[in-house]
């Protein structure tokens, strides 16, 4: 196995998601427990250019252009919420 790190912007995320190419494993990752305040923290950061952690994703064995959400789901959730409008800025 190799990592290797790149970088991903929040359009090509997003565009990743609407593809259904994000995958979510659901016998390790958490249910949403993001409120809507803690989104709009996020979100306020982001717009601010301030860091943010980083996602991690994998490479799926059957489909090479899918991702699997390693780590980052409430974040990434939260980004997909705000330019789907779910909730207010």
């Amino acid at each position: 196995m190799s990592l290797t790190p790149r970088g991903m912007g929040i359009q090509e995320a997003y565009r990743l998601y609407a593809d259904g190419k994000l995958l979510v494993n659901r016998r390790y990752q958490r249910k949403l427990v993001w409120s809507e305040q803690e989104k709009q923290h996020l979100i306020d950061s982001i717009q601010r250019n301030f860091p943010v952690p980083l996602f991690m994703f994998a490479r799926v064995d059957h489909d090479d252009s899918a991702l699997e959400v390693i780590d980052g789901m409430q974040r990434l959730n939260a980004i997909i919420s705000f330019i789907e409008h779910r909730f207010k800025d």
